[in-house]
């Protein structure tokens, strides 16, 4: 949208959701995987995840009201979702079983939360030259956030806990090593 315009960015992204659909059906030989992935990959794109945690921030934003809970809604969906949904991708490509896409959905959702927080605490925190885009634009247009709610320190610390501990559920797939 920086770029070109907003609708060329629409219009790209319109483009590129149905692509995903069409490179899982046409690249998984098994059917029931493809058909699983893409039920899988509809639902984090959808109205529950992406798509609605997209949505409810923007409607957090316009009546400047929101609580944790709120904000645990907003950070799951969104970026959140596709960092899950990858892993779930890739279990299902596997032929994980129940116990090991649990796995993955944890460590997923863990990172996934992890990402946006951090991101919380860089739009505060960091630079428009190191991080590549403008910073500070949260606080400006009231969206909430992690360091809004719980304050600059009381965001670290979750971020750091999540970050350190999914790699816990991924111990039942061994070392490559």
């Amino acid at each position: 949208h920086i770029q070109f315009d907003e609708a060329t960015a629409i219009l790209a992204a319109d483009a590129l959701q149905p692509l995903a659909f069409e490179v899982i059906a046409d690249g998984l030989a098994d059917p029931v995987a493809a058909q699983q992935s893409i039920r899988v990959l509809a639902r984090a794109a959808g109205a529950g995840r992406l798509v609605g945690g997209q949505m409810e921030d923007i409607l957090a934003e316009r009546e400047q009201l929101g609580d944790a809970d709120r904000l645990h809604r907003i950070h799951r969906g969104k970026t959140g979702a596709m960092i899950r949904v990858a892993g779930e991708l890739g279990a299902i490509a596997a032929g994980a079983d129940s116990s090991q896409m649990d796995a993955v959905q944890r460590f997923g959702d863990a990172i996934g939360l992890a990402f946006q927080i951090v991101d919380d605490l860089l739009d505060i925190e960091s630079t428009a030259e190191t991080m590549g885009k403008r910073t500070g634009k949260d606080a400006q247009s009231g969206k909430l956030t992690f360091p809004g709610v719980f304050g600059v320190e009381h965001s670290r610390n979750p971020a750091a806990a999540l970050i350190a501990d999914p790699i816990d559920p991924l111990q039942m797939f061994g070392s490559s090593n």
